[in-house]
């Protein structure tokens, strides 16, 4: 695999923000100038090939696949080696998978295969019910690899500071119960901007460029996603001086 970055996306549970997470950082690391492919292998929904479909309808920016550099897969998860071989073979920089929710024999491929596995989760006992799942096959996958991680990112996270430090510990006690998941620093916020991004193809970086978005490089959702990108690829988002420039306009979102 070279230099090449595999990273996905792993829960037992539909809807947790697993695709919005592989959507948004691969189109961070496109804009910065690398070669990204990103491989839907959810069988059941393939919510990231039909966010791209609506990205290439919409045609919001001038640049939908940043001159190549974003690459579309979509393949049944039977088939997800090949795909992974397929984007290695094309010499991409990174390689972004969005696993489906219950189909066991992906989510284990990955934890011994990716560099890093992310597992979003909101703090709800509906989600917090995976946990145990996931750490038996965190469990099972350290036979083979001891160095085996999942990543938890605290999603959905409640906008009043006392509630939601008080999620966070909940989430703690949750994580430390199973050897192998890591919560992570960082938190992503309900946001109707997501929605609004997802609904035009963008990622949230991009619906940021336009000024009825509100969103701000403050925004805390945005600078949740740099100190991600950071931590996943050691370094700080900078975008292409072509891609800064970029604006989408109130007068092209009125056309979509």
């Amino acid at each position: 695999k070279g230099d090449q970055m595999l990273i996905a996306s792993a829960n037992q549970k539909g809807g947790v923000g697993k695709s919005t997470l592989i959507r948004n950082l691969a189109l961070m690391r496109a804009a910065a100038g690398y070669k990204v492919a990103v491989i839907d292998a959810d069988d059941n929904q393939n919510t990231l090939d039909k966010w791209y479909t609506r990205r290439e309808n919409f045609k919001m920016i001038d640049n939908p696949d940043y001159n190549g550099r974003l690459i579309m897969i979509t393949e049944e998860s039977d088939l997800l080696s090949g795909a992974i071989g397929q984007s290695e073979k094309l010499g991409c920089d990174a390689i972004m998978v969005d696993l489906p929710g219950r189909a066991v024999t992906p989510m284990a491929e990955m934890l011994l295969k990716a560099d890093h596995c992310l597992c979003p989760l909101s703090a709800s006992s509906d989600d917090y019910d995976v946990l145990p799942y996931m750490g038996k096959l965190v469990a099972k996958a350290k036979k083979y690899n001891d160095k085996v991680k999942l990543l938890v990112i605290h999603n959905k996270s409640n906008s009043n500071a006392k509630r939601r430090a008080l999620e966070r510990e909940d989430l703690e006690y949750q994580c430390s119960q199973s050897e192998g998941l890591e919560l992570l620093s960082i938190d992503f916020r309900s946001a109707v901007a997501f929605q609004d991004a997802a609904k035009y193809g963008l990622a949230l970086f991009e619906f940021a460029k336009s000024k009825s978005s509100g969103l701000t490089e403050t925004n805390h959702n945005i600078v949740a996603f740099n100190r991600l990108y950071k931590l996943l690829w050691q370094e700080e988002w900078v975008p292409l001086k072509e891609e800064q420039a970029e604006e989408i306009t109130e007068e092209v979102i009125e056309e979509a």
